[in-house]
């Protein structure tokens, strides 16, 4: 039989690497020389939302029926990469969901990424990948996207929100779903980036419950609360970088749900009024919070 003949193709490229997966990996051994069960039990869990993502299942995801058709998964480290034929604009809409929802729960768990979605030349298949738009990608990802998010090509991104739209077929029955301008933002400094805090709103007409949306924000606060704390014990101005801007966008977020989000969530059938309740109780990391971290961690460190 004639080999097959592997070609080039054009993709939507999307190259995502988790933070500070080497420090965790270096804490996996203690000073003492003994493995730190709590590390690694995180790293594995990086490693089961890389599974959870191959075989395209999340939980509370109503659209799991939709898993991209054309979509190829990798991981190796701390490296994921997805990638969707270009001129299925059905996939590419799906893609976005798909790494949507991959944020979401790494961030669930208080695992921050970041990454870059790009269109170009790249040969993807289970066992093989490499091509000029993988290097674009990871590129992209490297000096562009700086904080937290993933960013998206601006020709995609706008391509995206004018024209994806998606037949969708869920629990809650059938619906059209299109790449709102709710997920795909533009930021401050002109990158499009994904937001995954965006699980409901009328647009986008994803039903996530309000349990869920609470310890999605719940942890993404801890989080970022810690990581400043200790980036300013540190004083380490790269990190803290990053993390007042994933401040800033939990506020956003959380502010946005309050005044907006929960009227509309509280209205869908099944949804737990009491973890309404606990989000309209959270609060946004203000000084106060970040120097009760601080103290926290100095006196940590002492004992």
């Amino acid at each position: 039989m004639p080999k097959e003949v592997l070609k080039y193709e054009r993709r939507v490229i999307a190259y995502i690497d988790i933070l500070g997966f080497k420090q965790i990996v270096d804490d996996t051994i203690m000073a003492n020389g003994r493995p730190s069960q709590p590390r690694i039990n995180w790293v594995l869990e990086v490693y089961k939302i890389f599974n959870i993502t191959v075989k395209g299942k999340f939980s509370g995801d109503v659209v799991n029926d939709y898993k991209p058709q054309s979509m190829v998964v990798t991981y190796f480290s701390d490296t994921i990469v997805i990638s969707v034929k270009y001129n299925d604009k059905h996939d590419a809409s799906r893609l976005i969901h798909f790494v949507k929802m991959m944020q979401a729960t790494l961030a669930d768990r208080g695992i921050f990424c970041r990454g870059a979605i790009t269109v170009g030349k790249i040969i993807h298949t289970k066992s093989i990948i490499f091509g000029p738009g993988l290097i674009d990608a990871y590129t992209r990802e490297k000096n562009d996207a700086i904080f937290p998010r993933i960013i998206i090509d601006q020709k995609l991104a706008k391509r995206l929100i004018d024209d994806c739209v998606v037949w969708v077929l869920g629990i809650h029955g059938a619906f059209f779903f299109k790449v709102p301008k709710e997920v795909v933002k533009e930021d401050e400094d002109g990158q499009y980036y994904i937001d995954y805090f965006v699980l409901y709103t009328p647009e986008c007409r994803e039903f996530t419950s309000s349990e869920q949306m609470f310890h999605l924000l719940n942890s993404v606060r801890l989080a970022t609360v810690n990581e400043i704390a200790i980036s300013h014990l540190k004083d380490d101005k790269h990190i803290m970088k990053k993390y007042q801007w994933m401040r800033r966008k939990y506020n956003e977020a959380l502010k946005l749900y309050k005044e907006e989000y929960l009227e509309f969530l509280e209205m869908v059938p099944g949804v737990s009024y009491e973890y309404c309740l606990k989000i309209k109780r959270l609060k946004t990391i203000d000084e106060l919070e970040i120097n009760k971290a601080v103290k926290y961690w100095i006196k940590y460190w002492k004992s």
